[in-house]
């Protein structure tokens, strides 16, 4: 193929939104086996090479559509669940921390690739569709906040971070302990 004609054709099965689509509507019916199957296509999309961040964003917002119903079923199981059902309860919470932590994961992924292929006010419009998006997940979630962490020196965040939320006025301190 000419790449530099059209680009090199992303080998993943998400490239093709009917493809992607067929995807999300086979996935398991069960929430802990859906569960369990979205951070494994997260994980991939991570890590192929070539996706544009838009169509990158498309499929991860693709996925995370398709898991909240899952994901609230989970955490309704996991709060019904008695104490004396501590496999149960543990089996719960790792299938739903598996899936926060390869959401956010991606969504990260995502932001990096548009931060590192955009540049001037182009990145700050991107970013700016990424954040946007996350706030209506969020709300549609029933979440009361979202919040924004950066690197104090990072002034490109805080410029973005400025534009679209409020400064919060807290400093954070830590202390780190060896393990």
């Amino acid at each position: 193929m000419l790449n530099f004609l059209g680009g090199a054709k992303v080998d993943h099965p998400m490239a093709d939104a009917r493809k992607a689509k067929e995807i999300i509507d086979e996935l398991p019916a069960d929430p802990l086996k859906a569960l369990a199957d979205i951070p494994q296509w997260l994980e991939s999309l991570r890590e192929t090479a070539g996706f544009r961040a838009d169509r990158l964003f498309e499929n991860i917002d693709l996925l995370d559509g398709a898991a909240k119903n899952h994901q609230r079923r989970i955490a309704q199981d996991y709060f019904a669940t008695s104490r004396q059902q501590q496999f149960q309860e543990n089996r719960l919470w790792t299938c739903s921390y598996g899936f926060w932590k390869a959401l956010s994961d991606a969504y990260l992924e995502c932001v990096t690739r548009f931060e590192n292929t955009q540049t001037g006010g182009t990145a700050f419009r991107k970013n700016q569709q990424v954040i946007v998006a996350v706030y209506v997940r969020a709300q549609a979630a029933g979440s009361p906040r979202v919040y924004w962490l950066t690197q104090e020196g990072n002034a490109v965040a805080r410029r973005l971070y400025d534009r679209v939320a409020e400064r919060s006025g807290f400093i954070q301190y830590r202390r780190q302990f060896p393990v």
